[in-house]
């Protein structure tokens, strides 16, 4: 019974630690369309995400003609599973980046302003 409360319990603990998040980046740049133009499914990091080993993105060549709207990066379940498992020594992570059709989004007034 012991072994198996242990077992439930570094089975868990494991679970735990695969945190997701999604952060979002946006330019101001109006969205060129509803897909991401540049899809790269795993970039690579180590130590928790300290050193980068992937090559880094080169924004100008994913968006030569309107710039980028948007870059979303995440760590979804599978991403926090692989990196929990290797005890965050190898962390990958999911990124998108969406080109922008080269005009600007006009920026909304805070709600809070004083009128």
């Amino acid at each position: 019974m012991t072994k198996s409360m242990n077992g439930l319990f570094a089975a868990a603990l494991l679970v735990g630690m695969t945190g997701c998040y999604h952060t979002t980046f946006h330019t101001g740049t109006t969205p060129q369309g509803p897909s991401p133009i540049y899809d790269e499914t795993w970039h690579h990091s180590v130590v928790r995400g300290l050193a980068e080993i992937s090559v880094p993105v080169d924004l100008e060549a994913a968006c030569p003609q309107g710039g980028v709207a948007e870059i979303v990066e995440e760590e979804t379940f599978v991403n926090g599973f692989v990196s929990g498992a290797l005890y965050g020594l190898y962390t990958p992570r999911t990124i998108w980046i969406r080109c922008g059709a080269g005009g600007v989004v006009p920026a909304a007034a805070p709600t809070n302003a004083p009128q």
